[in-house]
């Protein structure tokens, strides 16, 4: 599993057209590689395809990448259509129990930020174990408690304001399954097509900071692109 900077997974554009991925075994990677007991970082540069996500029904949601954990992605980067031309960047993590159903989903996105189509856009998403975040019983909102382990989602180097207070993950979850590129599984269902190219798909092992996005993704990405 990963300890540390794993190289490029994809050192070329990848386009990931519909007809690229009906073959089970393309753009996976055998699993579990990515270890979810702490902290991780992961990244990828994202084009996604306009005229292609026209076609598509309001609510459709695809996969950049993610990790596999039964029929559920353990954790996932995804675009959703969320109106006509209307697409939003989704960070989630779920954790199944031992019959595979759902017992714990967090997620961010942003609520008022639209994703850029038919251009060049670094994703990424990170889980910090360590993060301490404010718990409500919602059933009794005077009982409180601080817990840890939240998400965080960076477009290019701005992070996203966790608005709808979602991105509180507590559950010891580790996916089981391949890493996935270009599809993934939710619902007992592995489709989920990305309608686009994916290239520079990184992953850490730790939480990089605000900072760290900026110098390591951004400005790294904008260093390797300057002829």
């Amino acid at each position: 599993m990963i300890t540390g900077l794993v190289p490029v997974l994809l050192p070329r554009q990848l386009p990931l057209g519909a007809d690229d991925l009906r073959d089970p075994g393309t753009c996976n990677r055998p699993g579990p590689l990515v270890d979810e007991s702490g902290s991780f970082t992961v990244s990828a540069q994202v084009q996604l395809d306009k005229a292609e996500l026209a076609t598509k029904p309001v609510g459709y949601q695809a996969q950049v990448a993610g990790q596999r954990a039964g029929h559920e992605s353990s954790w996932a980067l995804w675009v959703t259509k969320r109106g006509e031309d209307a697409y939003q960047w989704k960070f989630t993590r779920t954790a199944v129990d031992a019959t595979g159903k759902v017992s714990q989903s967090a997620e961010v996105a942003p609520l008022g930020e639209l994703a850029a189509v038919d251009t060049w856009v670094d994703v990424t998403g990170v889980f910090d174990a360590q993060e301490a975040w404010d718990w409500t019983d919602p059933a009794d909102e005077t009982r409180t408690e601080t817990r840890f382990g939240k998400l965080r989602l960076y477009t290019s180097s701005s992070p996203v304001t966790d608005e709808a207070g979602k991105a509180g993950f507590t559950a010891g979850q580790q996916g089981n399954g391949e890493l996935s590129v270009g599809r993934g599984t939710a619902a007992g269902s592995t489709a989920h097509y990305l309608p686009g190219s994916l290239q520079k798909l990184r992953i850490w092992a730790g939480a990089m900071s605000d900072e760290q996005v900026s110098s390591q993704v951004v400005d790294a990405d904008a260093l390797s692109s300057t002829p």
